[in-house]
C-alpha cells in the first residue's frame, strides 16, 4: 500500500507504519528543503535517517526529523553553513561546523579525510561547533564504500553514571567502525557504551515483548523513560553507591 493511500486514513496516525523507503526518504527531503537547506544536504540527512531506520534502528531514524527541524526554526541549527577545512598538518585537518546539520558536517569531515588517505595513506579530521549526527555507522559505511577502513567518533552530553554510581557524568559517545571484507562481507561495528540508547524506554513500552535489558524488572518494561531512570538511581542506592 502506498504512504500517500495511507496517510490518509485517520488511523493511520495510531502505532506503527510503513512506508517505502525511497518515498521515506522523498518525504523528509522535501520538509528539509521547505527549511532553506540546499538540495543536497536535504537529500544526504534524509538519506542519513532512512539507513538508520533500514538497519533497524530507529531512534536514529526519520521519526527524529521533527525534532531537528524544530531546532532550525529555533535557529539552533544554520541550514546553510560554509563548510572549509582547515589543514592543520599534512594529513589531518579541522572542521568548523558552524552549527549546521552534524548529518551534513560528518559526511564533509570523512571526504575530506579521504582525500587525506589517498595522498598519505592516512587522514584525520575533527569538526567543532557541529550538531547531532544521528547513526555514526552513516559515515563509516561512507568510507567502506570508497574502500576506506572507517573510524568514527563522537562526543555526547551527559546520560549515564558511571558503574555503581547515581548521577549522569558519562555520555553515550559512539564508536563506529568499518573496513572492506574483499570478498567477504565488510566488518561493520556501530556502537555505544550504553546498553540502550536513550529513546529505547519508549520503544519497550511500545513493544511490551521486547523490553530494553537496561528498563526490565520482573519482566515488565518500563512503560517511560522516567521510570526507567527512577530504577536506575534505586538499583544503585541499593548498592550503597
Amino acid at each position: 500500500m502506498s504512504a500517500t493511500i495511507e496517510a490518509a486514513k485517520p488511523e493511520a496516525a495510531q502505532g506503527l507504519f510503513y512506508a517505502d523507503a525511497d518515498a521515506a526518504e522523498a518525504f523528509g527531503r522535501r520538509l528539509l528543503l521547505a527549511h532553506d537547506l540546499p538540495e543536497q544536504d536535504a537529500a544526504r540527512v534524509a538519506q542519513c535517517l532512512v539507513h538508520a531506520d533500514l538497519r533497524g534502528h530507529d531512534t536514529h531514524g526519520l521519526q527524529t526529523l521533527p525534532h531537528y527541524l524544530d531546532r532550525v526554526r529555533q535557529k539552533l541549527i544554520n541550514p546553510r553553513p560554509n563548510l572549509t577545512v582547515k589543514r592543520v598538518t599534512p594529513m589531518v585537518g579541522s572542521l568548523d561546523g558552524q552549527d549546521g546539520f552534524g548529518f551534513v558536517v560528518a559526511t564533509k569531515a570523512m571526504n575530506e579525510a579521504m582525500d587525506l588517505a589517498r595522498e598519505f595513506g592516512v587522514g584525520i579530521v575533527s569538526a567543532y561547533k557541529s550538531t547531532h549526527f544521528g547513526m555514526a555507522a552513516n559515515y563509516s559505511l561512507q568510507a567502506v564504500e570508497a574502500g576506506f577502513i572507517g573510524i568514527v567518533f563522537t562526543n555526547a552530553s551527559r546520560a549515564m553514571p558511571p558503574w555503581g554510581g547515581r548521577e549522569a557524568l558519562l555520555g553515550t559517545s559512539p564508536i563506529a567502525v568499518a573496513a572492506p571484507g574483499g570478498t567477504e562481507l565488510p566488518f561493520d561495528l556501530d556502537m555505544s557504551p550504553a546498553v540502550a540508547a536513550r529513546e529505547d524506554p519508549t520503544r519497550g513500552a511500545a513493544r511490551p515483548a521486547n523490553p530494553p535489558r537496561l528498563c526490565a524488572r520482573r519482566a515488565r518494561p518500563a512503560d517511560h523513560r522516567s521510570e526507567c531512570r527512577a530504577r536506575w538511581r534505586h538499583r544503585a542506592a541499593d548498592r550503597g553507591a
